[in-house]
């Protein structure tokens, strides 16, 4: 480094070093230990100037030497040179933007340019002030205004300065207690050094070693009767060369004023009492009129405006008190005069209570899960309180909120005991913090430990490389000897764990990262490292730019560059000036630049008026190929205030005031309002009422089956309401959520009035219904908010800052900050006796977890368990119970159970016993690499009694409470990018994913398939050029790298459309028609709704096989005889030819079960691949009555006399990832007597291309088979596409038959379909128009005619050769036309007997008519007459 003083010179050297014997090396220091090489890494730092020679020799001290004298001298080859910079060299400073003053803040803003020969390295404000009092101006006094009129003029504070270097005095007119201190920039590196970092800030911008920008900001200096000001900030070059720039302010004017009027406070009272120290809601209003230059604040947080204009409006301080405080507002240029103060005096009262009970160490109870640094605690707490309990480990970063039931015990009423298991990976004694609610009754505890860890992690290896203008690609290499890393964060913003280990463990490991580096919210500071290192014992190593890494002499890199300015040739908003009275306004910002097309420019609006000094919302852009430049949209809100825009584009330091210097006018963004007008508040509530009407002292009455309807009057007087959501809980069942709602516009009732209802208990017990939060929306995105109790720990611990509070407005009820209660009372009955006098807790019954060990290929877990009542009162079904996971320094996660089963008592009010179900998708990377605790929360009675069972409690119960998740070892897929139906740039996500890439893409739909070869290839990105896919939902990805698969992926597409064909005959008016056909309204069935089940109909089961035999009653005068049979399995290659065949005909009925209700048959059958035989069962359910049933979590109900099919396959080994099955189904209906028959076949689709079978129907004249078809299964226990196709289809006029091929995906552990028929009678003979596959073929003496267009043979052909090739496929599917080739309609016999027996019937009634007249004419003529005559 070069100065005129002389050069600074930095000298890495590498020892190696045995034995260890180098004490220390003069001026140096040692900053890396290879403990494998025995290397070692020093760092030097020489002068050299005139005084001192160049000097390229090193002093080393050993050890066991005398330490005056070096032991050993060693000469460097290197020479080195020092180039002096020329004394007479200038710098140059100018302001570029014109300051300005930020009201969040408070503070002056300016972007200020530095031009010089050597580099910046000091910022500092002139070295010595006084402060001097003077006699008032005569030339200035403080503007006229009635309050101040009379006032005598203060006298000025002027700044005496001393400058050291030339000794001068001078004076400045400035107020005193001017906020620069001493600043320190050093040259190439982000960052600054602030004695007093929260009074002046100062952010590079551009950063070249010839120009500098950068922008400075320090608190808002007020001054006194005068007229212009400036402040000097001096920056010192490197040669010392002061270079001085002012800033100057023309603060006053003679129009400068203020006044302030019309103050309301929410709540009215000033003496509030608090309960548990949980501060109120305070909100403020007051009517402004003043000039723009003219500030004026609150000392308990921004004013911001919420009405009108910036300059004449309304404005509100909205903030949080717990203690008794002095509100004051004021602005500073007239102290005396415009002043207000509140005082507020808050009363505490305490109800609640907490205790924590001593931690109890229990990993030795864990067996096998015993390591140095795992500690597993019991932590238990008593609190009588309906507030949250928050738990805070600082030290791990590990914040966890004990929302109902996670962590509930046992209790009631808020008085409960609760119990959760602590998995630690850092075993050191940490410090856990209790609270609750934001600052209630409070204990903090700590776990003792006698492990010790005193070494830091090392990095060894440290890449970034830019994979695009967007992502970049991380390569780490570090260890840690002692407890292991436990996380490596980049620049705050990326964050690396085991999970994204590829090599390695946290001892000693390799770690991968591509990620998105969000430049938007990238502040460049010297306090924030590039990457800091954490182990388990919670030591930190920092690493900065520059710092030598290794003994390879590696630097840590600087963040690379991305966009630069003078990239970009053109910056302009279109519009640029918008009017926001009326609605929401679209804008585009539209860049020109040479840059990648893949690059994704960011821009983000901040309104410092609201509270928001960061932005918010990022806008993501996008290339525009037609017009050949980058646009970003995004919408300006309604009811924003007039003015300039503020905004950040690409990086934190690229203001709109920068952009505006670069790019004038276009970049300036404005806003006007017709209605001189703005608005900066969400909607607010009015008033609220129940119905029927209660209060807290008079309740709501029971009514079993009842609701409690709640009118909200919400009001939003400039931009109108637009959404609420309001979560309401009760005191005996405190889920935050328990019932959840969402209102918008259509929701309204009235003018203002909006409605949500609450269902009453299915048993009564007595309630209190409460707000927990609510959070309403106006059109214009301004959002008001409500939370009785914090939900989140940072809102606790954030407390003392008021902005937070300032960004979001209160619910404001006039007159008051709360909200009112819901009390139900219940009445005195047998059976409200019976649930009140019980007193017996449920208990766990069973827990059975499969599997118990977890892979890449699997992340699923299924855990069935068993409830039972041992009270009176019955299990409550209302919530289920909850299923937590809990992984080392991490919350748990949380996964909802589902009712399989219940069993009713009759000495129990509700089910005595309930079975549940859960089925948990692990996400990737939680619990990697170490053991899943399990625990059990939110098992209650209908009286409220209530269980809750930790993982220690599951472990002492004889229950498994641990699942391993090993590290990954195989290629593993997380994720894809969104990608468009049109194709484009597919990115998939994952691990381990260099190499050999085969990648085989498959329809869930069609079953096509496709390969594909990646674009670029990197350890855990690949990038595909995708196609254009039509009719497709969902795309299976099978990756296979260096011959090991990864875990499947679904690829879904953000704009897919499922273009369905029209429903038959619009589901004739008895119906509604959905992407998966009719849904018909009962009594009606069938694809068009024209048919209802016929009844009359014996059905009969084979005991050899699943042969299903319908045959009509004879009294019926129809003779039919329909078959359902399974024929075949197959295994389908990857391009849907055929490798297997498994004829299914050797089955056994292995149960039978009947009720009133269902019959139900379960048939098996066994067969061989590769040495695994695999159980197909296949239950056949009957059903007698109509019955609702679930399945893929649909809910379904089943008429009288409708079969149900229930197909599950036990793991079969597939000779390849890539095939599937196929089950070859045939159902087939034939006339049993000889007569004129028409059969007729009917295939229906869910896509345009008819490759996806909804539904069937084969019919002889008005009976007909209809079978329907669901669009997802479960393979593995996941909710799977599942593909139904035609094999082949043929109508003879006396028989009809179908064949058809049900689709299994691949699947490892199981699989089950689920389809139904029934036999119909149709009420309507006419065919309607006909927009799915049908065919029509008559019978008549012997002869047909029609357009069978089947298979001539009669039979099915289903065969497939082994070789791939199928005879028939769907290349078979009829598409014929409805009756005879020559158009003619053919009736059938039911409608001509129709048409004569209405005719006869017409005759009839003629008949008696004219013998009517005849015989009573002459009564006739006299009514006829009598009528004339009135």
């Amino acid at each position: 480094m070069n100065t005129d003083k002389g050069c600074f010179i930095v000298i890495y050297a590498v020892f190696r070093d045995n034995l260890n014997q180098i004490l220390k090396i003069s001026n140096g220091e040692k900053v890396y230990d290879n403990t494998l090489n025995n290397e070692h890494l020093w760092k030097i730092v020489k002068t050299i100037n005139d005084s001192i020679p160049v000097n390229n020799e090193l002093s080393l001290y050993l050890r066991d030497q005398t330490i005056d004298t070096p032991s050993l001298t060693i000469k460097l080859d290197q020479e080195f040179t020092c180039q002096i910079i020329p004394p007479n060299s200038k710098s140059i400073a100018k302001v570029l933007v014109k300051h300005k003053y930020d009201l969040l803040s408070n503070s002056i803003k300016a972007i200020v340019q530095y031009q010089s020969n050597s580099p910046i390295t000091t910022f500092s404000d002139i070295v010595e002030t006084k402060v001097i009092e003077t006699s008032p101006p005569s030339t200035t006094s403080p503007p006229t205004s009635p309050r101040n009129a009379n006032t005598t003029p203060p006298k000025s504070k002027l700044l005496l300065v001393v400058d050291n270097q030339s000794g001068s005095e001078y004076v400045e007119e400035i107020i005193s207690n001017l906020p620069l201190s001493h600043l320190m920039y050093q040259p190439n590196l982000y960052h600054t050094e602030l004695e007093h970092p929260d009074e002046i800030s100062i952010e590079a911008i551009v950063n070249t070693p010839m120009d500098k920008l950068f922008h400075i900001s320090f608190s808002s200096i007020f001054f006194s009767n005068v007229s212009t000001s400036y402040v000097t900030v001096s920056a010192k070059d490197i040669r010392s060369q002061v270079v001085p720039i002012d800033i100057r302010f023309p603060f006053i004017d003679k129009d400068m004023h203020i006044d302030f009027d019309n103050l309301t406070m929410a709540p009215r009272t000033k003496e509030i009492t608090i309960i548990d120290n949980q501060p109120e809601d305070i909100m403020i209003k007051l009517h402004v009129n003043r000039s723009l230059d003219c500030v004026f604040k609150s000392n308990i947080g921004s004013i911001l405006p919420i009405e009108g204009l910036i300059s004449t409006g309304v404005y509100a301080i909205h903030s949080k008190i717990y203690k008794s405080t002095n509100v004051s507002i004021d602005s500073p240029l007239f102290k005396s005069d415009y002043n207000t103060t509140i005082s507020y005096i808050v009363k505490q009262k305490t109800v609640s209570s907490i205790k924590i009970q001593p931690f109890n160490d229990v990993t030795s109870k864990f067996k096998n899960l015993t390591s140095p640094i795992l500690k597993i605690i019991n932590y238990q707490a008593d609190i009588n309180s309906h507030l949250t309990l928050f738990n805070n480990i600082k030290d791990l970063g590990l914040q966890l909120a004990f929302q109902f039931p996670l962590g509930f015990r046992d209790g009631k009423n808020g008085i409960y005991k609760l119990e959760y298991i602590y998995l630690l990976n850092s075993p050191q004694q940490l410090p856990i913090q209790s609270y609750l609610g934001y600052l209630g009754p409070y204990s903090d505890y700590s776990p003792s430990s006698d492990y010790k860890d005193s070494s830091s992690p090392i990095l060894h290896q440290f890449n970034i490389s830019r994979l695009d203008h967007n992502d970049i690609y991380i390569y780490i290499m570090a260890s840690d000897i002692g407890s292991g890393i436990r996380e490596i964060t980049i620049l705050n913003q990326i964050s690396l764990s085991s999970f994204h280990l590829i090599d390695g463990d946290i001892n000693n490991g390799t770690y991968e990262i591509t990620a998105t580096f969000d430049t938007l919210q990238y502040k460049p500071n010297r306090s924030t490292p590039i990457i800091k290192i954490i182990d388990n014992y919670n030591n930190i190593k920092s690493y900065f730019y520059d710092d030598i890494i290794n003994t390879n002499l590696q630097e840590i890199p600087k963040l690379l560059d991305n966009i630069k300015m003078n990239d970009i040739s053109s910056f302009k908003f279109i519009p640029n000036v918008i009017d926001s009275a009326l609605k929401n306004s679209n804008v585009k910002l539209v860049i020109k630049s040479n840059v990648d097309k893949n690059w994704i420019p960011l821009f983000g609006l901040v309104y410092p008026y609201k509270g928001i000094d960061e932005p918010d919302n990022i806008y993501k852009g996008y290339y525009n190929e037609k017009e050949n430049q980058f646009e970003i949209d995004f919408v300006i809100g309604k009811g924003t205030f007039p003015g300039k825009l503020e905004y950040k584009f690409q990086y934190h330091s690229w203001t709109g005031e920068l952009m505006e210097y670069f790019f004038h006018d276009d970049a300036i963004l404005t806003v006007n309002s017709s209605l001189k007008q703005g608005d900066g508040i969400g909607p607010m509530i009015q008033s609220v009422s129940f119905t029927p009407v209660g209060s807290s002292t008079s309740p709501i009455v029971y009514s079993k089956g009842g609701m409690i309807t709640i009118t909200l009057e919400i009001t939003d007087q400039f931009n109108g309401f637009k959404e609420g959501y309001f979560n309401i809980t009760s005191s005996l069942l405190p889920y935050r959520n328990l019932f959840s709602f969402h209102l918008t516009t259509a929701d309204k009732k009235s003018k203002n009035d909006y409605q949500i209802s609450i269902p009453m208990p299915v048993y009564c017990i007595p309630h209190v219904y409460d707000f927990m939060d609510i959070e309403l929306i106006d059109q214009g995105g301004n959002i008001n908010n409500y939370h009785k109790y914090p939900s989140e720990l940072d809102q606790v611990l954030d407390l003392d800052n008021p902005l937070k509070y300032a960004k979001k407005g209160p619910v404001f009820i006039p007159g008051s900050l709360t909200l009112p209660v819901i009390t139900l009372s219940c009445p005195d009955t047998t059976e409200t006796n019976l649930i009140k006098n019980d007193k017996l807790l449920p208990i766990l019954e069973d827990f059975q977890v499969t599997p118990t060990i977890l892979s890449q290929l699997s992340n699923r877990v299924t855990v069935n368990f068993t409830v039972t009542d041992q009270g009176s009162s019955g299990v409550f079904i209302d919530k289920s119970p909850i299923l937590y996971f809990t992984f080392a320094n991490k919350p748990p996660i949380s996964f909802n159970s589902q009712i399989l089963q219940m069993v009713n008592d009759t000495d129990v009010i509700g089910p005595k016993t309930v079975k549940y179900q859960v089925v948990a998708e692990i996400p990737f990377g939680y619990g990697l690499g170490g053991p899943l605790l399990m625990s059990l929360y939110g098992i209650l009675d209908n009286n409220m009694n209530m269980v809750g069972y930790s993982s220690e409690k599951l472990m002492e119960t004889n229950f498994t409470s641990i699942i391993q998740f090993p590290l990954l070892t195989s290629p593993t897929v997380t994720k894809h990018d969104p990608i468009s139906v049109n194709g484009g740039l597919l990115v998939i996500h994952g691990f381990r994913l260099k190499g050999t890439i085969e990648a085989y893409f498959i329809s869930m739909e069609s079953g096509i398939g496709f390969q594909l070869s990646p674009k670029n290839v990197y350890s855990n990105r690949l990038v595909f050029t995708f196609p254009a896919v039509n009719n497709t939902e969902t795309i299976l990805l099978k990756l296979k790298v260096n011959d090991k698969y990864a875990n499947p992926l679904h690829i879904t597409f953000t704009d897919y459309v499922q273009k369905v064909q029209p429903c038959v005959n619009n589901c004739s008016g008895n119906g509604v028609c959905t992407n998966q056909g009719c849904i018909c309204v009962p009594p009606w069935t069938g694809p068009e709704c024209l048919s209802i089940v016929h009844n009359e109909t014996t059905v009969t089961l084979s005991d050899n096989s699943p042969e299903i035999t319908f045959t009509s009653n004879p009294s019926t005068n129809v003779s039919l005889s329909t078959v359902i049979s399974f024929l075949q399995l197959r295994e389908m290659k990857f391009d849907q030819t055929v490798l297997k065949v498994f004829n299914l005909s050797l089955w056994n009925l292995t149960k039978f079960e009947e009720d009133s209700q269902v019959q139900k048959s379960t048939y098996t059958t066994d067969f061989e691949n590769l040495g695994l035989v695999t159980t197909l069962n296949l239950t056949i359910s009957f059903f007698k009555v109509a019955k609702t049933i679930t399945f893929a979590n649909q809910d379904f109900v089943m008429s009288p006399n409708v079969i149900k099919f229930t197909l599950s396959f036990s793991p079969y080994r597939f000779d390849n990832h890539l095939s599937t099955l196929q089950l070859v189904m045939l159902n087939q209906m034939k006339s049993l007597i000889v007569q004129d028959q028409c059969s007729s076949s009917q295939v229906g689709y869910t896509n345009a291309d008819s490759s996806d079978t909804s539904w069937i129907e084969i019919g002889i004249n008005d009976y007909s088979l209809y079978g329907k078809f669901l669009k997802y299964g479960l393979i593995d226990d996941r909710l799977t596409h599942i593909r139904q196709s035609i094999i082949s289809q043929e109508d003879l006029g006396d028989q009809s038959t179908i064949s058809i091929g049900l689709s299994i995906p691949h699947f490892k552990f199981k699989a089950i379909i689920d389809p139904d028929f029934s036999i119909l009678f149709k009420f309507k003979s006419d065919d309607p128009k006909p927009s799915n596959s049908k065919n029509t073929v008559c019978r008549k003496s012997g002869i047909i005619y029609g357009n069978p267009n089947g298979n001539p043979t009669g039979t099915p052909n289903i065969s497939g050769g082994v070789d791939g090739n199928v005879s028939t496929s769907n290349n078979l599917i009829v598409n014929g036309q409805s009756n005879s080739q020559n158009g003619k309609k053919k009736l059938s016999k039911a409608l001509l007997i129709a048409i004569i027996v209405s005719s006869i019937a017409c005759s009839v009634i003629a008949t008696i008519l004219i013998i009517f007249t005849i015989k009573y004419k002459w009564w006739i003529k006299y009514k006829a007459f009598k009528i004339m005559g009135k």
